[in-house]
């Protein structure tokens, strides 16, 4: 996916990826089987693979080295927003099981998936290609952002979207060791974050006081909240300061601290205790591991190595839901 995006565009793969996203979502609320919900989650993976890699390179293409730490901040901190979000639509949607004779589920797929696929017809026409093709820019802001850009890293004045990505570029992607270094931070903070999102919820409800679903979800708000406010003032400090690998070490010792915050109070701690501990870990645990190190790949490698590398970082996080899977399939077994 990250390939087609530097070959077509992400102003034309981004959307049209968004577009095959919400056209899966969609289906998903018409399966009658397992083997069709497997096959239409396949696909809801597949143009979900593409698109974080995509916009990351896209957003390399905008600002300069020491900005953008920010934005990638902002970027996966919409997660957050999408879980706070997510939770009262999904509250509301699933209401509205029986009517017309569908469950509830149903109508939370197509309704999700109707507004992707608008945003994504919107994002096709007014996404532009790059700084120097904009059409809400004037003459002289047009040349001042393009000139920022290259001035910042001059290997970008000769690099095109219309660039095939080589085998050449794929060597010189995978043997740089510094690649996998990254890879290795990417690794080990997905292993923290996905089973923690997984049992947040949990968590939460077993400290006490939080016995009903909605009580404990509408309990994790703090801490999506507290964990946007951290990540952009943690990323804003990194670029303020172009320092990359302190800040990336204080967000993977916040987590561990987290961790043993969560694991270690004594059976006669206060439940507020180990609430708390649970929100000081969502506070921290995604704000460094994805965004910081993403920019910090991005000003340490060619521009000619972006796009694979920033996938594979993205690949070494994500992948860590398979070992997630695995201990869940044990402990059921």
């Amino acid at each position: 996916m990250s390939v087609l995006a530097k070959r077509f565009g992400p102003h034309r793969a981004l959307p049209l990826w968004c577009l095959g996203w919400s056209v899966a979502v969609v289906g998903q609320g018409f399966v009658q089987t397992g083997p069709q919900l497997v096959a239409a989650r396949f696909v809801v993976g597949l143009f979900e693979a593409g698109y974080i890699p995509g916009v990351v390179f896209f957003l390399s293409r905008w600002y300069r080295a020491r900005e953008l730490a920010v934005r990638y901040a902002v970027l996966w901190q919409m997660n957050a927003v999408a879980q706070i979000l997510s939770g009262a639509l999904a509250v509301g949607l699933l209401d509205l099981r029986g009517l017309h004779g569908h469950s509830g589920w149903r109508y939370l797929w197509w309704i999700e998936g109707a507004i992707t696929a608008a945003i994504a017809f919107i994002a096709l026409l007014l996404l532009p290609r790059g700084p120097a093709f904009t059409r809400f820019l004037s003459e002289r802001e047009t040349a001042i952002a393009v000139t920022r850009v290259i001035r910042d890293d001059p290997s970008k004045v000769d690099e095109s979207y219309s660039r095939k990505i080589s085998l050449d570029d794929a060597r010189q992607t995978f043997s740089n060791p510094r690649l996998y270094l990254h890879c290795a931070i990417g690794f080990a903070g997905g292993l923290c974050l996905y089973p923690f999102a997984t049992y947040q919820v949990l968590m939460i409800k077993s400290v006490g006081g939080f016995s009903r679903g909605y009580t404990a979800n509408a309990a994790a708000i703090p801490g999506y909240v507290a964990a946007i406010i951290l990540a952009v003032a943690i990323a804003y400090s990194s670029d303020r300061t172009s320092e990359r690998g302190l800040h990336v070490a204080f967000g993977c010792v916040w987590t561990a601290a987290g961790m043993l915050w969560i694991a270690l109070p004594p059976a006669s701690a206060s439940p507020y205790v180990r609430y708390a501990g649970v929100l000081f870990t969502q506070a921290g645990i995604g704000t460094t591991i994805a965004p910081l190190n993403a920019a910090w790949l991005s000003t340490s490698i060619p521009s000619n190595q972006r796009p694979l590398a920033l996938a594979a970082l993205l690949v070494s996080i994500n992948s860590t839901g398979f070992f997630q899977a695995r201990v869940i399939a044990q402990r059921r077994v």
